[in-house]
């Protein structure tokens, strides 16, 4: 439900194109506006200066790629953006979508993503002294977390009458805390292996990629949203998509090795990367939060069962994880034997 203000700063923007709406309606973060002259769709989101240059610049990136960025409408201005007191704005055509299967617009997905990384990706010399900083904030963030699960786990087990969530927490603490522990593992091979690779890849990252961001037309592929995209490892875009599918399907070994030699095939994942990946897909702030957010209700434990129910659909992602983690072991070892034929030859 709009205010009068929201429709007086709605009519303002659209008086910037010209447009007499015949039908409007919200459609998740974007406004739907039918007019005689089409459908367009209207965001408004809050973006800084920096922010502004960074998204008209990615979406100039990926042109002549294998994907496309919904074009941004000029206004009658010749502008792109409309700066207001709180948001800006942009306005792109209204896409119907054509897409119906959710593991087939996953496909798409990481199609557009190795398209975008390829067609972006850098290689830079490997600053030491950031990643022992990065490495050592990992570190202590996975200890100050791992103390408090072992707490939390021994103030549910000594209470006398235990709540049904800090019953059901004890249930499931081996299973977290092996989780914990898969991460700093992998966290530990990816640090070591920095030592002998002193290139990384950084790569144009949408930061958000999700199906939702995606829009499917026949055979045109439109990414959307790049306000937030930013220079980073590859790996800090797929853990995001790997996530994502994780809630959103049940995947198994295969559907997860089809989506990695996908995106394989066309933008290769050097395996510092793959080991960086495979340590944030075990990421357990999920949990560090909700536990955190338990923790700090003082109200009466009505909620458990909801807790319990949102803990256990945390819980089962794990799964999808693990059969992820296989996939990508899988996949670096096929790389590893496709290259050591070359590597004999070459030492021979």
């Amino acid at each position: 439900m709009t205010t009068t203000a929201d429709e007086n700063e709605l009519y303002r923007i659209l008086f910037h194109y010209d447009f007499q709406p015949v039908h409007m309606e919200r459609k998740g973060s974007v406004l739907k506006i039918e007019t005689h002259r089409g459908s367009f769709a209207l965001k408004g989101t809050p973006m800084s200066e920096s922010q502004q240059r960074t998204f008209l610049a990615a979406r100039q990136a990926i042109a002549g790629l294998s994907i496309n960025a919904l074009p941004l409408l000029p206004n009658k201005y010749g502008g792109l953006i409309i700066n207001n007191e709180s948001k800006c704005y942009y306005l792109m055509p209204w896409i119907n979508e054509t897409a119906k299967d959710v593991y087939a617009k996953y496909e798409r997905l990481i199609d557009a993503a190795a398209f975008m990384h390829s067609g972006t990706k850098r290689t830079v010399k490997r600053n030491k002294e950031e990643t022992n900083i990065f490495y050592k904030q990992m570190l202590d963030v996975w200890q100050k977390r791992k103390a408090f699960f072992e707490r939390f786990a021994d103030f549910a087990e000594h209470r006398t009458y235990p709540s049904p969530f800090e019953q059901f927490y004890l249930t499931t603490f081996a299973l977290l805390m092996r989780e914990h522990e898969q991460m700093r593992n992998v966290l530990d091979q990816w640090f070591q292996g920095n030592a002998e690779n002193e290139e990384a890849a950084i790569v144009l990252c949408h930061h958000r990629l999700s199906p939702e961001h995606l829009l499917t037309a026949d055979e045109q592929n439109y990414l959307i949203s790049l306000e937030h995209a930013y220079l980073d490892s590859p790996a800090v875009d797929l853990v995001y998509l790997f996530k994502s599918a994780g809630e959103d399907l049940r995947l198994d070994d295969e559907q997860y090795k089809n989506l990695i030699q996908r995106y394989q095939a066309i933008c290769p994942l050097p395996r510092q990367e793959k080991l960086l990946l495979k340590s944030l897909i075990h990421d357990t702030d999920i949990f560090y939060k909700m536990l955190a957010g338990y923790s700090e209700n003082t109200a009466p434990r009505s909620s458990d069962m909801a807790m319990i129910e949102r803990w256990s659909k945390a819980l089962s992602a794990i799964e999808g994880i693990y059969h992820l983690d296989q996939a990508l072991s899988q996949n670096d070892e096929t790389d590893q034997t496709k290259s050591s034929p070359s590597e004999n030859k070459h030492k021979s």
